[in-house]
């Protein structure tokens, strides 16, 4: 039987990204899929800390062990080690560098036919499907709560805004925030869900929307449990909004849009 172990990488938006990539891929080929959840400096907090089991036998998620670490990606970080215990374990491997950057040329489907391959990556690697798989996603209860008292203060008209910052560079040049400010003034009637990394630009837009602009005060902190949860619930909630304008280079507004299925903007001076 095809099998599929995956180690998802990076923060919220990529994991879960990857995952749904993933499982486009097993459906595909009727394989078995086996995701390995490490937590790390910039994922907190463990998958079943924030999401429901998966609602499907070929299906399995477990959180890592120390025995799991033969299956992380071969890095500086553990000398490398792992490659050659994975390299022994699976038929093929697909690293990072790979699923990200050569996507286009994989023929994921051939490669996994009838063989154990392991794919770790921190972008969508696997989309030639048109069904979307989103919907496997269901915060726990808890968490699920808190999204919906957010949401009971939305209007009709509510519109997403995603302004990335912190550590990202890229985004914070090619996606000022007087970008956003211009969109937002050509809408009038419209009331604003902010979700942003740096409490300079809610203190901004706040005072420049005073009244219409609604946000979470603490800032998320993705090393932390807490942290990583308040993104969730954030994720979530946006993905309620009638749209969404997001910054460039940043996963967190387009994987709202597609968990939510409604537009989404990318505003970039690109």
């Amino acid at each position: 039987m095809n099998k599929i172990t995956l180690i998802p990488i990076g923060g919220l938006g990529n994991r879960i990204r990857v995952i749904e990539s993933s499982i486009r891929l097993s459906r595909e080929i009727n394989s078995t899929l086996r995701i390995i959840w490490f937590k790390d400096q910039g994922m907190g907090c463990r998958f079943d800390r924030l999401f429901c089991p998966i609602d499907d036998d070929m299906i399995q998620v477990r959180e890592a062990s120390f025995k799991d670490y033969i299956y992380d990606r071969p890095r500086l970080k553990n000398l490398y080690l792992p490659f050659l215990a994975e390299k022994i374990l699976f038929d093929d491997c697909i690293y990072e560098k790979e699923s990200c950057f050569h996507n286009e040329s994989l023929n994921y489907k051939a490669i996994a036919k009838n063989k154990n391959i392991y794919i770790a990556s921190f972008m969508p690697f696997y989309v030639n499907e048109n069904n979307s798989h989103y919907s496997m996603f269901r915060p726990i209860p808890e968490l699920q709560a808190r999204i919906e008292k957010e949401t009971e203060l939305f209007s009709n008209n509510t519109i997403g805004i995603q302004i990335r910052r912190g550590d990202n560079s890229t985004s914070t040049k090619l996606s000022p925030t007087a970008l956003f400010i211009e969109k937002m003034n050509l809408e009038k009637d419209a009331l604003f869900y902010l979700t942003t990394d740096s409490d300079k630009e809610k203190e901004t837009l706040s005072k420049l929307f005073e009244g219409r602009i609604l946000f979470q005060h603490n800032t998320t902190i993705r090393s932390s449990e807490q942290g990583i949860q308040q993104a969730l619930v954030e994720m979530f909630t946006l993905s309620k909004t009638k749209k969404i304008y997001g910054s460039f280079h940043s996963s967190f507004g387009e994987v709202a849009s597609l968990i939510g299925n409604i537009e989404f903007e990318i505003l970039s001076t690109k």
